[in-house]
């Protein structure tokens, strides 16, 4: 019940909704280059997974009597499938130069969420570690109980995180959009964040390119 919400509760809520707000600015970008017919578009695929989510109520009044990890289980669902059917929509109208577009949204997006989070962070002294800290407490990647992730290789310049599931690839699926080009869009936006916050960030290893894990690495 809502009564019960904690910081843990409003902290994927966060995530939640700067999903939605990345969804927002890729859309903006390829309404600046194409026009008003994106919109269109846009309003065409809220109707079919879900309209966007109201920033002036508060997270307690939208989940209700719902139970929270079905409610906020169900939020994750919504706008990462509506993300990707929207990009999928997108690249299928207009192209591969479509692509780019969206990974460069991605990635603009990526550093201005990092911007944000750089006073915190940033500093002469912050290791891969932080970088990596920093990145899990903005990225979006399922339910805190989903423990797919796990540690690889760590050096005084670099840390390694590594999944043993893509907690995304279902959203995916179930919106007919592209595994590689999704993994590619979600990698470039944690690119943008990382230089933001004072790292880099490489990813290697894919589960969709069908190696046995995905490997990020993060460095300083």
């Amino acid at each position: 019940m809502s009564m019960f919400l904690g910081p843990i509760h409003y902290w994927l809520y966060n995530k939640i909704q700067l999903v939605e707000a990345r969804e927002v600015e890729v859309a903006l970008a390829f309404k600046e280059k194409y026009g008003d017919e994106v919109s269109a578009l846009v309003e065409a695929n809220c109707a079919e997974h879900g309209q966007y989510y109201d920033d002036a109520v508060a997270l307690e009044d939208m989940i209700g009597a719902t139970p929270i990890h079905q409610y906020l289980d169900g939020a994750i669902r919504q706008v990462e499938t509506r993300e990707a059917a929207l990009l999928k929509k997108l690249i299928e109208k207009y192209g591969d130069d479509a692509k780019e577009l969206a990974l460069g949204a991605a990635k603009n997006h990526g550093d201005r969420v990092g911007m944000a989070e750089n006073e915190e962070v940033a500093s002469d002294d912050a290791t891969p570690g932080d970088i990596l800290n920093a990145v899990k407490n903005t990225f979006l990647d399922g339910m805190p109980c989903d423990h797919v992730t796990g540690s690889g290789e760590a050096t005084a310049n670099s840390v390694t995180e590594t999944h043993s599931d893509c907690l995304h690839r279902d959203f995916w699926t179930k919106a007919g959009a592209s595994e590689t080009f999704m993994c590619s869009y979600l990698g470039r936006w944690i690119d943008g964040f990382a230089e933001a916050v004072g790292g880099k960030h490489r990813r290697g290893k894919t589960l969709v390119n069908g190696d046995a894990q995905c490997e990020d690495v993060y460095s300083v």
